[in-house]
């Protein structure tokens, strides 16, 4: 597949350990994101969220598609210099364009509580735009230190939640106020109807933008 870029972590190769096949990466000792939060709690989480971006727009514009499937907080390491690292390829796919304009792929399920909507169909496939719902969980995530559906303690709950279009509240979120601009973005990633979410080059960009307002202020 060939997929290098400075946002995902290099595959070095692989080998038998027991004779279960492993992934060969650099390690990053920072472990995952939240556990690099948890150690250095004052770091720029917007910067680190839009590195993840920066890294799907990447794997969605390669050639064919790449569809992480699985994105969430474990799923992205931070490497010994600070810099977010899209990892865990396992369940990834090389997609192509369907008739539909869909870019879709019939890879294992990702996370519960990242999972789009249309993911927890019986013949649900991940797609480019569910990797964008699950950006907009991470986002959440990232910036509260606190789990999607984070009032929903049981699986059926949380399932019943996203089939019938409930998204989380921002009530439940203190952390981060009803005025910032992120919220918007979250919310548009999260909209019901994949058709209608933004690709990932869209909110990379408005992500982008949102930063650099930030730093005129």
């Amino acid at each position: 597949m060939g997929c290098q870029h400075p946002r995902v972590l290099e595959l070095l190769g692989y080998a038998y350990i027991e004779g279960v096949p492993c992934l060969i990466s650099p390690w990053c000792s920072n472990g995952n994101v939240m556990e690099y939060l948890s150690k250095y709690p004052n770091a720029d989480r917007r910067r680190l969220i839009n590195q993840v971006a920066e890294g799907l727009v990447y794997l969605h514009g390669r050639e064919p598609s790449v569809v992480h499937s699985d994105i969430k907080p474990a799923n992205v390491l931070v490497s010994d210099e600070g810099d977010a690292k899209i990892c865990d390829f396992g369940i990834s796919k090389l997609v192509l364009e369907s008739s539909s304009g869909f870019t879709t792929t019939t890879s294992v399920k990702g996370t519960l509580r990242y999972s789009s909507p249309e993911m927890l169909d019986v013949d649900g496939k991940s797609t480019t735009m569910s990797d964008v719902w699950a950006f907009g969980m991470l986002i959440l995530h990232v910036m509260t230190n606190k789990p999607p559906y984070i009032k929903l303690l049981s699986d059926p709950k949380v399932i019943m939640a996203i089939i019938t279009g409930q998204t989380p509240l921002q009530a439940n979120y203190p952390e981060l106020p009803a005025t910032d601009p992120i919220w918007g973005i979250m919310k548009e990633c999260w909209n019901k109807d994949p058709v209608k979410r933004p690709t990932m080059h869209d909110v990379f960009d408005k992500l982008s933008r949102y930063m650099e307002s930030r730093k005129k202020e």
